[in-house]
């Protein structure tokens, strides 16, 4: 199946697809369009589907226009259901996200589209369901020092620490992986 993805995240999969430690069968990128119209799986920006902070809230309006402006990209394919998942670290981290990781609303697109101006009336419905499932972006730390080493940084700041003895126990593991004399 084909997965549309817009031109930055093209770019970035391009980029990881040259890199020489990516198996060259995976082709990833060799599945995905930059043609919206093409498939009907789409990888969209998250705030697209809802906001994560101070808790999850859906976005299901923005959804359902967003499946909307698909179909007319697609020959007036109409659809009635989209489905969004989100991948987050922040899925487990209330109560509120952990009751709502499943979100489920009909969206009445005659009420939208006359929001905006519109004044057809289609009896169109578009059922939005937006899934959270946890997903961790952190890097194992054989993975960190694989990174560090790769690209050799002037300075490693620790932004996560307890106090100043646990900043420099942070900084001192990566000592021999910078290079201090590099420019800026």
């Amino acid at each position: 199946k084909t997965i549309f993805v817009n031109e930055r995240k093209h770019a970035m999969l391009t980029c990881i697809q040259k890199h020489k430690s990516v198996d060259e069968s995976s082709s990833i990128i060799d599945r995905c369009t930059q043609k919206e119209g093409e498939t009907d799986i789409h990888v969209v920006p998250m705030g697209k589907c809802g906001e994560m902070w101070p808790y999850f809230r859906p976005n299901y309006n923005e959804s359902a226009k967003y499946a909307v402006d698909v179909g007319s990209l697609s020959g007036d394919k109409q659809y009635d259901r989209v489905v969004a998942f989100i991948p987050t670290g922040w899925a487990d981290a209330t109560n509120w996200n952990k009751k709502n990781a499943v979100s489920k609303r009909r969206v009445d697109m005659d009420k939208i589209q006359n929001r905006e101006g519109g004044d057809q009336k289609t009896e169109h419905f578009i059922d939005v369901e937006i899934r959270l499932f946890p997903y961790s972006e952190h890097s194992t730390f054989p993975e960190l020092c694989a990174f560090v080493d790769f690209l050799k940084p002037r300075k490693v700041i620790p932004t996560v620490f307890s106090d100043e003895k646990d900043y420099a126990k942070i900084e001192g593991r990566f000592r021999d992986m910078i290079d201090s004399q590099r420019a800026k």
